[in-house]
């Protein structure tokens, strides 16, 4: 597929996933609500952009630019008489794309009247399929967008992040130049008016307090009201509606864990953005700064462990298995390279170690690289989280005919040849519902076995788990070769 030299406005913000970063996905649709895809999907744009509003209502009227597409998205007038406002639209041939021109409405005599410019895509341009706001004001700065991830999904990110927002424009000016040269010089003078920096702490906190009020609460998800359409706006991560039509499983006891997944990861993903930010200055003190980046990885492994569980829970349902995932080419040699310094930074806190063995050239597989890498990470976290201190976590890579395959097992004791029976340590496991296991010693969650299974099977592989004398618990995975037509 041609790729444009220009980056989307979604493709710079997920290429960085940067400390301003949050992101809202397809969540608690109200299954009372036969509205159409696309308009349950906006739904998380909506919450977005109802949350900026109110975040600008509160404070001073002052002047301020934004970039939007593929419609205006200021509502009040207040709003709309101090802003500046640029909106791109895929109609090349719309005249109006050639002037500026004034909304309509009261202006005060001392106000300067606000342009709006109507901007051009060109044609084939793939930001025009996003839904974005570009938003310059003397207190801050902020990009919101919807777009596409790489499992077709609709997806929206938001961030504060000064880079972003620089590069969010830096992919913007081009596209102006190109199509619509005569507005170039006007918004440019408009942007170089303000400057990009770090926001506040509190302004960011507030803006994600704006997003959660706008959230319906877990109790009436739960009774499943009507959530009327005001509030009909979800957060934080993929969270989709499940129909009951599910052969023998509790569809009550998966509803239930979604909802506390998503209440769950809401709070944290705040605290880590809080945390990111905060980190992001230079005076603080080195203890300060390692109990900062503490607070940050276990925010982020907790979230991570609860989007597996979820993940779980969608390919659980019914209308999951209709939509099956999308799989590829890819290469399990870089996801190992970038996951085994975090897996054994993670075995170290838990005072195990992990010893990874990888050929020095490994095939591509085919599977889902997102979701392998985030299943692949859930399977060692459990190791880590469950075993005995001192244990020694082995996972050996080898090719097996035409498939790769990860053998992972553990050893009681750090010592290899230690006489101490593998099996004198077994983890102690408790089924919760249909889906977890509790393991009562240490309060840790995990997916059963027969849906961690079916999570692999989703990825195009096959999970087997084998108890042998001698090793213990031994768990292979494999994964089919991608052979080149």
């Amino acid at each position: 597929m041609t790729r444009w030299l220009l980056p989307t406005l979604w493709e710079v913000l997920a290429s960085r996933q940067s400390p301003g970063d949050f992101s809202l996905s397809n969540s608690f649709l109200d299954k009372a609500d036969k509205a159409t895809q696309e308009e349950q999907q906006g739904q998380q744009w909506r919450v977005a952009i109802a949350a900026l509003q109110r975040l600008l209502l509160q404070r001073p009227q002052s002047p301020g630019v934004i970039f939007t597409a593929p419609v205006p998205i200021l509502s009040a007038p207040e709003l709309v008489a101090s802003f500046s406002t640029a909106i791109f639209s895929s109609e090349i041939l719309n005249p109006f794309a050639w002037m500026p021109f004034q909304l309509p409405g009261k202006v005060e005599q001392n106000d300067q009247p606000k342009p709006q410019y109507n901007l051009s895509f060109l044609p084939g341009d793939p930001l025009a399929s996003e839904q974005f706001c570009l938003i310059f004001t003397p207190e801050f700065s902020l990009v919101i967008v919807l777009g596409t991830n790489d499992l077709g999904e609709k997806k929206l990110l938001f961030s504060f992040d000064p880079e972003d927002i620089r590069n969010s424009w830096s992919a913007l000016k081009p596209r102006i130049l190109l199509a619509s040269p005569q507005n170039f010089k006007a918004l440019e003078n408009l942007v170089h008016q303000y400057s990009v920096a770090d926001p506040s702490y509190k302004l960011v906190m507030e803006f994600t307090q704006q997003i959660m009020r706008l959230i319906p609460t877990l109790s009436a998800v739960l009774s499943k009201e009507t959530i009327p359409s005001k509030v009909d706006y979800k957060s934080d991560y993929k969270i989709s509606c499940m129909e009951p039509e599910i052969p023998h499983k509790n569809y009550h006891d998966v509803e239930l864990l979604q909802a506390l997944t998503h209440e769950v990861r809401t709070p944290l993903a705040i605290i880590r953005t809080m945390t990111k930010l905060i980190l992001k200055r230079q005076d603080l003190p080195p203890e300060v700064n390692r109990r900062l980046e503490m607070i940050d990885a276990e925010c982020t492994e907790q979230i991570n462990r609860m989007e597996l569980i979820f993940k779980a829970t969608e390919l659980e349902t019914q209308t999951i298995k209709k939509r099956p995932v999308n799989l590829t080419a890819m290469s399990l040699a870089q996801i190992l390279q970038n996951s085994i310094p975090r897996w054994q930074k993670q075995a170290e806190k838990y005072n195990l170690t992990l010893e990874v063995s990888v050929p020095q050239k490994l095939p591509n597989v085919v599977s889902n690289p997102a979701m392998l890498d985030q299943v692949l990470s859930g399977l060692m976290e459990n190791f880590t989280r469950t075993l005995n201190s001192g244990s020694h976590i082995q996972m050996q890579v080898n090719l097996a005919g035409d498939r790769l395959k990860i053998q992972v097992q553990y050893h009681h004791g750090s010592n290899l040849n230690s006489d101490i029976n593998p099996l004198s340590f077994t983890p102690n496991f408790k089924s919760l519902g249909q889906l977890l296991m509790l393991q009562p010693e240490t309060g840790s969650l995990s997916l059963n076995l027969n849906v961690t299974k079916n999570l692999f099977q989703a990825l195009g592989g096959k999970l087997i788990v084998r108890q042998r004398p001698e090793q213990g618990e031994v768990m292979t995975i494999f994964l089919p070769l991608y052979f080149q037509k």
